[in-house]
């Protein structure tokens, strides 16, 4: 993992690729600030300015969209029905070798984050968050590891799949910041 990062700064950013991949709501766009402020008080270097730059790209993309619109698209690209397989899986493991289910799984349920084990652990947003939580928490061993057999394995090609198939310019902004992070990251 790149070290010139300040790690609180790439925390937040990986928490705030997590909430933009979460269903919209009202008050989501306060959260989205919130980072932003917190991240802009964090930069360091250039590679920060980098990070909160991209975020705000996506804020900037948020904002321009209706409510309705982003929870349809949302609704669109990710959620089941009673018959169809929804157009573009938010579970990781989807993307990442089968093998790694159960590793990935291990690492998730000993995290301090909340988990609902009802639904799909293994969702982009339980990983993004888990990984923002272990940054600065963990020996950059680890975090390498976590990095290379989780997140730079099946995020890229989530992000394309969000890219392609999304018709808003807010989660293709999102797909395009959060494999831009991951590209800088390696």
């Amino acid at each position: 993992m790149e070290t010139e990062f300040n790690k609180d700064v790439l925390s937040l950013s990986f928490r705030f690729y997590s909430k933009a991949l979460s269903f919209p709501y009202d008050e989501l766009t306060h959260e989205f600030h919130y980072l932003f402020r917190e991240m802009e008080k964090m930069v360091d270097s250039d590679l920060d300015n980098l990070l909160a730059a991209k975020v705000l790209d996506v804020i900037n993309s948020y904002q321009g969209e209706e409510m309705s619109a982003l929870q349809t698209e949302y609704s669109r690209l990710f959620s089941h029905n009673e018959t169809e397989k929804p157009l573009i899986s938010i579970q990781l493991t989807d993307f990442i070798s089968e093998s790694k289910y159960d590793e990935l799984m291990s690492f998730l349920l000993d995290s301090v984050i909340p988990i609902d084990l009802d639904e799909y652990p293994d969702t982009v947003m339980n990983v993004l968050d888990y990984f923002s939580s272990i940054i600065g928490e963990e020996p950059e061993e680890i975090l390498n590891e976590f990095l290379e057999k989780f997140i730079a394995a099946g995020i890229p090609a989530f992000s394309e799949q969000v890219y392609k198939g999304s018709n808003l310019n807010f989660y293709k902004e999102v797909a395009r910041g959060l494999n831009e992070m991951i590209y800088l990251m390696t």
